[in-house]
């Protein structure tokens, strides 16, 4: 493809739906693939690394993703939700975000000393020096991974993201083999960003020109501003819970508690951020026609309900048994910690997507407010949480705070839009329904027959009771209108008559 047919998007409303559904197959099918081998890559260095390796990457991490911010600063997400774009203004974008990588690169150097100092660990310096390779090959794939996404090419994303994957899972896995402990983790992360800036640039093969003073992008630097302010506040919630127990607690404990809050968060994120990128560049072609974007959206949210509670509510009910099987014996202590997080897990993924509406819809001002709102009411209950009882504060204060600050985010965020409240708390019916069901009744079973419990009986009820009101509701419409198991019944009905 040529850098001029990366810049017109109006084809892609011929056949919208289509592509959403082909990409949203594409990209789930990938997900599919790296949630497995993210599974199977966290099990073996569970194996080969100790709490106390993990806490040291949640000390750094927790607070130098703020940099990651800065080496996109929004500018992807302007060069996909922009209507009309030319080869000059993504040209400049693309030299503005290497720049922006370069000095966070320098930047994440410098606060090595001042991490060490703040965490009275002198391990970070090194660390940071390393994972800050990572960050200036971050920016430079920014615009590249745009342009494919402006494009809706998710086949050629999703092969660049398996291929990055399993390359810098290779590098961990290797690393810790041999022995080098936290340095295996340090080096995946930073080989990551390494390996998707090339396949990004292999995957596009768009050439930037020379950076032009004639071309301005100062609307896209708005734009790219507010979700890049959005995303500070937002990192710096994600990340609060282990800033403060790298600080007050040990690198164990941290180690303990970010290994259960690492499976959820990194399991959950491969099933809603695809979505995201899929749902994105669709619902803003949609920006003109109201009811097209209003049955796009809700469509968009019951799938991604469909997809994120069944997992949430299973690693709830089950958080003792996926630790034992997955992690092994000695994280036993991270099982109350997954239980408690998944609880908030349930809900975050559906409430988190409605920031996508106003930010759909051009409306940046607002969806960079609404978002600084729910992450500061995020930090200010972390803080509260780890203050007060420490790990399992923290845990309880990040569920929490998903359910209390809904009553105000939601009419917020779709204010002046064409999802109406009322609209978006129908769909979520079914799916709630669909998993709240069987953890009830799985939950009383553990708990009304503890002293006979038996883990396979207890997934086998909660399999039968999903599959069951799942059934019930879909063929029935009740609350969502998937009709599932009516295409379902229909290709069967199909392949028979075709045998016959």
């Amino acid at each position: 493809m040529q850098n001029d047919q990366f810049l017109d998007s109006s084809h892609l409303k011929k056949d919208l739906y289509k592509r959403s559904a082909r990409g949203g197959i594409t990209t789930l099918g990938s997900q599919a693939f790296i949630i497995l081998f993210d599974l199977g890559r966290g099990a073996v260095l569970a194996r080969l690394l100790s709490p106390e390796d993990y806490g040291l990457q949640g000390m750094l991490i927790g607070i130098i993703s703020i940099a990651l911010i800065f080496k996109d600063l929004g500018l992807g997400t302007a060069t996909v939700q922009e209507s009309k774009i030319s080869q000059a203004q993504i040209s400049n974008l693309f030299w503005a975000n290497s720049l922006i990588g370069f000095v966070s690169m320098l930047i994440v150097m410098a606060c090595g000393p001042l991490l060490s100092w703040f965490f009275n660990e002198p391990r970070l310096p090194g660390m940071a020096f390393v994972v800050s390779i990572g960050y200036f090959f971050g920016g430079l794939s920014v615009q590249h991974h745009a342009l494919l996404r402006r494009q809706m090419l998710f086949g050629r994303i999703a092969v660049v993201n398996i291929s990055a994957n399993v390359l810098s899972s290779l590098v961990g896995i290797g690393l810790g083999y041999l022995g080098f402990g936290y340095w295996a983790l340090v080096w995946m992360l930073s080989s990551m960003n390494i390996f998707l800036a090339v396949g990004f640039a292999a995957a596009t093969g768009w050439i930037p020109d020379h950076p032009s003073k004639q071309t301005s992008i100062r609307g896209l630097l708005k734009v790219g501003t507010d979700v890049a302010a959005l995303n500070i506040f937002a990192t710096l919630a994600k990340h609060m819970d282990k800033i403060l127990l790298g600080k007050f607690t040990s690198a164990y404990s941290l180690g303990i508690y970010n290994r259960a809050f690492t499976f959820l968060n990194q399991s959950s994120g491969n099933i809603r951020l695809p979505l995201f990128n899929v749902a994105l560049p669709a619902m803003s072609s949609l920006q003109s026609n109201p009811d097209q974007f209003r049955s796009y959206y809700l469509k968009f949210v019951s799938i991604l309900a469909f997809l994120t509670m069944p997992f949430a509510a299973f690693c709830f009910c089950f958080s003792d048994e996926i630790v034992r099987i997955y992690l092994g014996p000695k994280w036993m202590e991270s099982a109350l910690f997954l239980k408690v997080l998944s609880a908030g897990a349930f809900i975050t993924p559906v409430v988190t997507a409605l920031d996508q509406i106003p930010l759909a819809l051009g409306h940046s001002a607002q969806y960079r407010n609404s978002g600084i709102f729910q992450n500061t009411f995020t930090v200010i209950s972390i803080f509260l949480g780890v203050t007060g009882f420490g790990a399992i504060g923290a845990a309880t204060a990040i569920s929490a705070s998903s359910y209390l600050c809904l009553p105000v985010f939601l009419p917020w965020t779709t204010h002046g839009s064409p999802v109406k409240p009322v609209m978006y708390l129908r769909t979520l019916l079914a799916p709630v329904a669909v998993t709240g069901i069987p953890v009830l009744i799985t939950e009383i079973y553990r708990y009304a027959f503890s002293a006979s419990y038996r883990a396979d009986i207890g997934l086998a009820l909660f399999s039968v009771l999903f599959l069951s009101v799942f059934f019930i509701t879909d063929y029935f419409s009740i609350g969502t209108d998937l009709s599932i198991t009516h295409k379902a019944f229909r290709a069967i009905r199909t392949r028979l008559s075709r045998q016959n």
